[in-house]
């Protein structure tokens, strides 16, 4: 099973590398997405109610992607 950083297209795939990306647990989406915004960082979101997450995905300066894991029940409130 290949995983796709937010079922990104591969030819969009273009890090470094070494790391494709790294994964956090978080909390407070609503900061977030402010503090994206604010800062002008490109990010985009989605929800996967299966497994109860709902995630939000930047890249860094050195183009790694940093993913953000949510409950799901946060993109909801």
């Amino acid at each position: 099973m290949l995983f796709r950083s937010g079922d990104r297209d591969l030819s969009t795939l273009n890090g470094t590398g070494t790391v494709d990306h790294m994964a956090f647990a978080a909390t407070n989406l609503p900061d977030m997405r402010a503090r994206l915004t604010k800062h002008g960082v490109a990010f985009r979101e989605r929800t996967i109610p299966s497994l109860g997450i709902h995630q939000v995905f930047f890249e860094d300066p050195s183009q790694v992607t940093i993913e953000l894991n949510y409950p799901a029940a946060e993109a909801t409130a």
